[in-house]
């Protein structure tokens, strides 16, 4: 998991309640999301038929998530082929939020069954919604709101930064001290085995790229290949599209690859 930045005020024109200065399609969209969101608040429930599912998976939202989120899922950082529009507060529960901008993110198909409804508040406050102009001019800039009065369990990584809270191990494992960090790892399962296997597989190519150096016996030149396995890493971080961000900032920050190089000279040392 790795911060992500959205404009709240670039709103995706399908998802408009103000409609003044769109024309022809982009009013046309507009106009039939807010009806399904009308209808939906007058039910007081989520359906889920294809009228209503349509209406948060236009190509207009979905390409700005894509570029938003960079091809990735906000909770494990995979860029899995199958990515799916996924709301932060379940659309179940808070139906009024269905087609709300900041309360729609971008996750892969495994971390979004995980997830499913599942969104627990620390507080026994859970806010509901009462129809009115003003509201509604609003429903796109909620959260941060409503996460005043509920204290959610599981993290918006748009609004809240989990990588101080992260911790990585050398098998892949994720793990974290921070409360809400560990909920949402356990709740979308960022330790399955698919996701330790790909982030060990990154911190085992470094080690193998690390060793590969070694068997260089000219000094100045192993020292430059090792600086050169650094910096070839430390330059990916500059990719936002590269999955599994957070690992590898982790990386470099903890000093992981600066103590896998010592732990190898150690050993190459006591071989000689």
């Amino acid at each position: 998991m790795i911060k992500v930045k959205k404009n709240l005020k670039c709103i995706p024109y399908s998802l408009l309640v103000d409609t003044t200065g769109l024309t022809r399609y982009d009013l046309m969209k507009a106009k039939t999301t807010h009806k399904r969101r009308l209808e939906l608040i007058s039910l007081q429930d989520y359906k889920d038929e294809s009228k209503y599912n349509d209406r948060y998976k236009t190509k207009d939202i979905r390409d700005a998530l894509e570029l938003i989120y960079h091809g990735k899922c906000a909770y494990c950082e995979s860029n899995e082929e199958l990515l799916h529009i996924e709301h932060y507060r379940p659309k179940k529960i808070y139906y009024w939020l269905a087609y709300s901008w900041d309360n729609l993110l971008l996750a892969c198909h495994f971390c979004n069954i995980q997830k499913n409804n599942n969104f627990s508040v620390d507080w026994k406050f859970r806010v509901s919604f009462k129809g009115s102009p003003d509201k509604l001019l609003l429903i796109n800039n909620l959260s941060k709101i409503y996460d005043q009065y509920e204290s959610p369990k599981i993290i918006n990584v748009e609004n809240f930064d989990p990588y101080q809270y992260l911790e990585f191990y050398m098998n892949g494992k994720v793990r974290s001290n921070n409360p809400r960090v560990r909920h949402t790892i356990n709740v979308c399962d960022l330790n399955r085995k698919k996701l330790k296997d790909k982030r060990r597989k990154i911190i085992d190519d470094i080690k193998k790229e690390i060793e590969i150096s070694f068997r260089e016996t000219d000094k100045a030149k192993l020292s430059a290949k090792l600086q050169q396995v650094i910096d070839s890493f430390s330059v990916k971080l500059d990719d936002p599209e590269r999955n599994f961000l957070a690992l590898r900032h982790y990386l470099i920050d903890k000093k992981i690859i600066v103590n896998i190089i010592r732990t190898m000279r150690d050993k190459y040392t006591e071989n000689k």
